[in-house]
């Protein structure tokens, strides 16, 4: 494993827009090649000594790009490998963007995208999740997952498990663990009493029954490459989330009354993502406080239930009870909802305002002039709001 040490918080002040506070996550000095193909021998010599298919799980589109982990190993792995991409219920990828993620030699070589094979059952869990994990997992001798450990806003963190549920699971477990997401002890920068992450963690360790599992778990903040921890899948992710809670960004005493969220980085390209900041950061705000989202998504809403989510959760229509009432988006709709009951939303980007007003969030055309107008409240920005959550939210 390899660690580094935290730096400290930085608060500016934008230029131009005197009094604004810009609340970022601590910095952490960038690996060297050298220390990253260290970090890897355990996996590589795992890989070399296998007689049998080797499955390498990468992230999708809407994680970091893993190259920053990947391409100074790319050479070893390159015809070794298999690359299977972890998109779950996300949409599928092409080979340029496989390629801009991962490398070019792992795209050139042996590649999809989960579920495109079908599925094979290895059962429940303990918390009902019917596990459906992708073909590829199951029949491989060595399955190794590189992954991204930020915060989650009800898993806890990403990275680790997640990987494999949901991401290389059916939609179906995908919905049997989400609905756990309506539990309880489910929100951003928690694992202990967490149902989602305990679920996940079950149904790895089910996985890990069936094939040997190895982890390449990594901190990786735009593009900056700041730990990496293999081959352990558990006490890797442990210590990738270790790393995260260290450099989170603290808020403070004062409960903020004005915010600017920005998700940040491949976050910003729907509004399913971007949503992800707001839900991070709501519990910290101020009963009545005006939050803005400011995000560009350029491919509009990025899921199909997203209207229907907004729609319950306008309509104070968000109580589900069971897993038959249950269906995927939901447990967003609850908490986009009594975000609607405390604060006022605002939206600055690309989606039509009509969209905008429908949705139940007030559109902004001029984000600088809506932020020069409450200057008064004390207004926080948060540029990589979906990427992190306050320090004080995981103490």
């Amino acid at each position: 494993m390899v660690r580094r040490e935290a730096l400290s918080v930085t608060v500016t002040t934008p230029p131009g827009i005197e009094g604004i506070r810009r609340l970022e996550r601590a910095s952490a000095p960038r690996l060297a090649d050298s220390q990253v193909v260290a970090a890897w021998q355990p996996v590589l010599n795992r890989i070399r000594s296998c007689c049998g298919e080797v499955t390498l799980v990468v992230n999708d589109a809407a994680r970091a790009p893993l190259t920053p982990a990947l391409a100074p190993v790319e050479e070893e792995l390159a015809g070794r490998v298999r690359t299977l991409v972890a998109v779950g219920t996300h949409r599928s990828i092409s080979g340029e963007e496989l390629a801009a993620l991962a490398g070019c030699r792992l795209a050139g070589g042996a590649w999809r995208c989960a579920g495109e094979e079908g599925y094979v059952s290895l059962g429940r869990t303990g918390r009902g999740t019917r596990v459906e994990v992708d073909r590829w997992v199951v029949e491989s001798a060595l399955v190794v997952a590189v992954n991204s450990a930020e915060p989650h806003y009800f898993a806890g963190f990403t990275g680790g498990r997640k990987s494999l549920l949901p991401g290389c699971c059916s939609r179906t477990t995908a919905e049997d663990n989400h609905f756990l997401a309506l539990r309880r002890g489910s929100a951003p920068g928690r694992l202990a009493g967490n149902p989602v992450h305990s679920d996940m963690t079950e149904a790895l360790r089910m996985m890990a029954g069936r094939t040997e599992v190895a982890g390449v778990n990594c901190v990786i903040f735009h593009d900056r490459l700041e730990m990496l921890a293999a081959p352990d899948m558990e006490s890797g992710f442990a210590a990738a989330v270790e790393h995260c809670r260290r450099h989170l960004p603290p808020l403070g005493a004062r409960r903020p009354a004005c915010a600017v969220l920005r998700p940040g980085g491949a976050l910003e390209v729907s509004l399913y993502q971007s949503m992800k900041a707001l839900y991070n950061w709501q519990s910290v705000m101020a009963d009545g406080a005006d939050v803005l989202l400011d995000s560009p998504c350029p491919e509009g809403l990025g899921a199909e239930h997203m209207e229907r989510t907004f729609a319950m959760a306008f309509g104070g229509r968000y109580d589900v009870c069971s897993r038959e009432e249950y269906s995927l988006g939901l447990h967003a709709a609850g908490r986009l909802g009594r975000a609607m009951d405390r604060l006022d939303l605002y939206y600055h980007g690309g989606l039509e305002e009509d969209l905008v007003r429908s949705l139940g969030m007030r559109p902004v055309s001029d984000a600088d002039g809506w932020l020069e107008a409450r200057a008064a409240m004390g207004p926080l920005l948060v540029p990589d709001a979906g990427m992190t959550c306050p320090a004080e939210a995981v103490r």
